[in-house]
């Protein structure tokens, strides 16, 4: 994952932005890169593993692993959902009703695990259920024009339940990467490829629009004789890390 070179402005946020506003915004950039972390984290992992000599399966562990980080993208995205509604300031941007139509699919998805205990009478009646983790698809270009489509099922087959047979792939790869991934749970499909890139793009433009939106403000506040623009747009001081150093006293 190629770090930025230049901190985007939702990690520096000014000061004039009252505290409700920067706990908000900063919240949904922490989510979101977390986000992007986690669909690295989940690529990068599955091309170890079916590129692995041998053995191109799914240990239990690197299972754990994959489907910690596809249940951190739901849980991520339902929280940038709600916090995009609850006051951050007004910006119009044209990523939002993609993201949210998206995004939506994960809240169900997210509801759903949060209320198994109450549901597991109906989920064991059910003739046929999914695992209750899900399953995860995606693509595996293993060679240019050569592609497979893995599966890989997050918990047992407790019903009468299979591999579904999926149609033969047209997107072109033209490299050998693995991508295209989607998570199935609870009679539900969420495209976890297509929703980190409408992630991305939603920071992006929020981050953007947010800057444009406090330079603004600033240019109107400053004076000659009060707080320049440069002042306004001070981030608050602090790092988000504290080492405490001890020695111990010889005897």
């Amino acid at each position: 994952m190629v770090e930025n070179q230049i901190t985007p402005f939702l990690q520096r946020l000014p000061k004039q932005l009252n505290k409700r506003q920067r706990i908000i915004l900063e919240a949904i950039d922490i989510s979101a890169e977390s986000i992007e972390l986690s669909m690295h984290r989940i690529q990068q992992l599955s091309l170890d593993v079916v590129g692995r000599d041998g053995d191109p399966n799914f240990s239990a562990t690197e299972r754990s692993m994959l489907f910690l980080d596809a249940w951190g993208i739901v849980d991520r995205a339902h929280n940038i959902r709600t916090l995009l509604k609850c006051g951050q300031p007004s910006i119009a941007v044209g990523e939002g009703i993609t993201f949210d139509t998206e995004a939506s699919k994960g809240s169900l998805m997210r509801n759903a695990m949060d209320h198994l205990a109450d549901n597991m009478g109906n989920i064991v009646e059910k003739d046929r259920s999914p695992p209750i983790y899900g399953i995860i698809t995606f693509v595996w270009a293993a060679q240019p024009n050569c592609r497979a489509m893995v599966s890989v099922s997050g918990s047992g087959f407790h019903h009468a339940f299979g591999w579904a047979v999926t149609e033969e792939i047209a997107k072109p790869m033209m490299s050998a990467e693995c991508e295209d991934f989607i998570l199935c749970a609870f009679n539900l499909t969420l495209d976890l490829s297509s929703l980190t890139n409408l992630t991305k793009a939603r920071r992006a433009a929020l981050n953007a629009a947010v800057e444009e939106q406090c330079r603004k403000v600033s240019l109107e506040r400053a004076t000659p004789d009060g707080l320049s623009v440069e002042e306004l747009m001070e981030p608050i001081v602090g790092g988000t890390t504290l080492i405490v150093r001890w020695t111990r006293e010889k005897a």
